[in-house]
């Protein structure tokens, strides 16, 4: 009987463009959220009744969307 060896070549991971991309597109969603929850707080302070109360509902949803 013989014995064979198998070798491996052990390749350092570097991100990929779809892995730069994502982290790219996660950055901008960020974004976008804090920007939505800034006019939210505006809205609940100095808004309308209906204001008010509409940005307590989508406060209500992104809360739950959150956890």
């Amino acid at each position: 009987m013989t014995t064979q060896t198998l070798t491996t070549t052990v390749v350092p991971r570097r991100p990929s463009t779809d892995t730069a991309d994502l982290a790219l597109r996660m950055c901008r969603a960020e974004r976008r959220a804090e920007a939505l929850a800034a006019a939210i707080r505006l809205l609940c302070e100095d808004g309308t009744p209906a204001q008010r109360q509409a940005a307590g509902l989508v406060r209500a949803m992104l809360d739950e969307a959150l956890l």
